[in-house]
């Protein structure tokens, strides 16, 4: 590609015959003028001037602005706190390595409990879910369920992780199965 001094833009090519080893000739394939500020593009630029001033007068202008505006502030706080909690002393600086969790108790198995649950057992997490009576743990265990069996039928999982997914929850009334919990998540009112 070439723009020569008429602003003439051109594409060349260049064909390399098999076993010669020798270009031929390069051929322009397209030739196209570009406009330039003659071509009218200098009126908007110069109506862009008067309005606005320079380009960097506008530039300072704006970064004025912006650099006493509250979502810089907040802007500013947020990129700090990030940076922050990422050397966190006695924690960060010691080695700590987070424990895995492999199984977890969610207790409650409403909407949002059984919302949990589903979540934690398609990421290969037993789960224990525990209720106040029969009637509201079937329920949630249902959800469980329904939950899976819509993301099959949206093919976004498949049948067979479904049925492994189903066998990595256990639903209970009581809190003898918390024994050996990783971690508890509390979901009622």
């Amino acid at each position: 590609m070439d723009i020569d001094a008429s602003n003439m833009l051109r594409v060349m090519t260049a064909v390399v015959m098999p076993g010669s080893g020798t270009k031929n000739p390069m051929v322009p394939l397209m030739e196209v003028r570009m406009p330039t500020a003659d071509d009218g593009h200098g009126l908007c630029v110069d109506a862009l001037y008067r309005s606005l001033g320079s380009t960097l007068d506008l530039e300072v202008k704006v970064f004025n602005e912006l650099v006493l505006s509250d979502t810089l502030k907040g802007l500013l706080h947020i990129f700090f706190a990030q940076r922050a909690i990422s050397k966190v002393p006695k924690v960060t600086d010691v080695g700590l390595k987070p424990r895995a969790v492999k199984k977890v108790a969610v207790i409650g198995g409403g909407l949002m409990g059984s919302g949990i649950a589903t979540a934690l057992i398609l990421g290969n997490t037993n789960v224990v879910l525990k209720e106040v009576n029969s009637e509201y743990l079937q329920k949630g265990l249902k959800t469980v369920e329904a939950n899976a069996r819509g993301l099959v039928a949206r093919k976004k999982l498949a049948s067979a992780q479904v049925e492994k997914a189903s066998s990595m929850i256990k639903g209970v009334l009581d809190y003898s199965e918390f024994r050996d919990v990783d971690m508890v998540i509390e979901v009622r009112l």
